[in-house]
C-alpha cells in the first residue's frame, strides 16, 4: 500500500544518502595511514601525534552509525573538522588556519554528518596554492534556521565555474560538495550558494532549519 511505498522510498533515500557519507573518507584515509607511514622514518614523535589527531577524527566520525542516526551536533561536527585540519596541517607544514565563529549556544544544534569537512577538504584541495590558506566557518542563528559560511582566502574560481560546481553531472568540483549539497536537498529542500573571486578566494553559505 502506500505506506509500504514510502517506507521503500524512505530506505532508499536513506541508503542512498549513507553511500554517498561513505565515498568521502577511503581516500582520506589511504593518505592519512601514509603520511603517518612516511613520518615513522623521520619524526615518530610527530608521527604519534598524527595518530593521535587521527584517532579524534575517528571517535567523532564514528560515534553514530549514519544508518541509525545521521546528525552530529554542531559541537561534534567541528571537532572532527579541527582534527581533520591537525591532520592536514602536517602534510601542509602548518600552512592551514582554522577559524571558528560559532555561538556557544548553537552547539547542541543537530546537524547532517560530514557537512562541514567535505568544504574545507574542497578548499584545500582546488584553493591552497602554497601560502598560508585560512578556513573560516561561521555559524549564527537568524529566526528560525542556522546560517552556515565557510570562506577562504585561496585562489578562488572564475564566475563561469561556480555555476557548475554543484552540478552532479559537471567534471568541475570534487564529489564532497556535491555530497553536501545533495544532502541539504534531500533533508531540508535547501541549497548552498558559491561565490568566489579569483586570487581572493572563496565563500560557500547554506541554511539549516532548526527544529527539524
Amino acid at each position: 500500500g502506500i505506506e509500504d511505498a514510502f517506507d521503500q522510498s524512505t530506505q532508499a533515500k536513506n541508503m542512498e544518502i549513507a553511500f554517498l557519507q561513505a565515498q568521502i573518507a577511503p581516500h582520506f584515509f589511504f593518505n592519512t595511514l601514509n603520511n603517518i607511514y612516511n613520518m615513522m622514518g623521520t619524526s615518530v614523535t610527530k608521527a604519534q601525534a598524527l595518530i593521535l589527531d587521527f584517532c579524534d577524527f575517528l571517535r567523532v566520525k564514528h560515534k553514530f552509525d549514519y544508518r541509525k542516526n545521521p546528525m552530529y551536533s554542531l559541537k561534534e561536527e567541528i571537532e572532527l573538522l579541527q582534527a581533520y585540519i591537525r591532520i592536514e596541517n602536517t602534510r601542509l607544514n602548518g600552512l592551514l588556519e582554522l577559524e571558528i565563529n560559532v555561538d556557544e549556544a548553537l552547539s547542541k544544534v543537530m546537524v547532517p554528518q560530514l557537512v562541514l569537512q567535505p568544504i574545507a577538504e574542497n578548499a584545500i584541495k582546488h584553493g591552497f596554492y602554497g601560502k598560508k590558506l585560512i578556513i573560516s566557518i561561521t555559524c549564527l542563528r537568524k529566526e528560525d534556521k542556522l546560517d552556515v559560511s565557510i570562506t577562504d582566502n585561496g585562489k578562488g574560481m572564475a564566475a563561469s565555474m561556480t555555476t557548475q560546481i554543484l552540478n552532479p553531472n559537471s567534471n568541475i568540483g570534487g564529489i564532497g560538495l556535491k555530497n553536501v549539497n545533495y544532502r541539504l536537498e534531500k533533508y531540508y529542500g535547501t541549497k548552498m550558494t558559491v561565490t568566489s573571486r579569483e586570487n581572493e578566494g572563496t565563500s560557500i553559505t547554506f541554511q539549516i532549519p532548526l527544529g527539524v
